[in-house]
């Protein structure tokens, strides 16, 4: 009785995987496949995202490859998912935020935008160039140059027209605040 009981338990601990099946069919992030998971028959790829490409099946026992990341062609057209500061660079800022067409550019102007965050508003020139130099993707302190455009768009002085306080393009929008430069 032992020996059958022992027998039935090993055979359904190795047929058990068997019957297990391993989906990763969307991506995560809307842009790359996701890798497959290891074990069972094997996952299936994952379907791309926009502008990427699917993620590799998984055979048994391994898991498949995750998908390619293209960085999706900025648009100047309104998008549901767009923020106040994206629609001002899309509506004033356009040539350069289409200029922004690579991840580091991308990272690194959202970088800027969660440090400025963190000081007290406005930020002054300095805290604003620490905020540049410590944002670059290769710690360089100099960010590439569409980044640069984008930055210097967002943060141009426009006079006031009607006697009020000048303001910048998108500096309320992207950073809480106008961030004035003197020269």
């Amino acid at each position: 009785m032992t020996t059958a009981w022992t027998r039935g338990i090993a055979v359904g601990l190795l047929v058990w995987p068997l019957a297990c099946e391993v989906r990763v069919t969307d991506s995560l992030d809307g842009v790359g496949g996701v890798a497959g998971s290891t074990g069972g028959r094997g996952g299936f790829g994952g379907n791309a995202g926009r502008g990427g490409t699917g993620a590799s099946a998984g055979s048994a026992g391994q898991g498949g490859t995750g998908g390619g990341e293209l960085f999706p062609t900025p648009t100047c057209s309104a998008e549901p998912q767009d923020d106040a500061c994206i629609q001002c660079m899309k509506d004033v800022c356009c040539t350069e935020w289409a200029g922004c067409d690579d991840q580091t550019c991308s990272e690194e102007w959202m970088d800027v935008a969660i440090c400025v965050s963190e000081y007290d508003f406005p930020p002054n020139e300095d805290e604003f160039g620490m905020c540049v130099s410590d944002s670059t993707a290769d710690a360089s302190g100099l960010p590439q140059p569409n980044t640069v455009t984008l930055l210097d768009c967002i943060n141009a002085e426009v006079p006031a027209n009607d006697g009020g306080a000048d303001t910048t393009r998108c500096g309320v929008e992207c950073w809480g605040s106008d961030i004035f430069f003197f020269d």
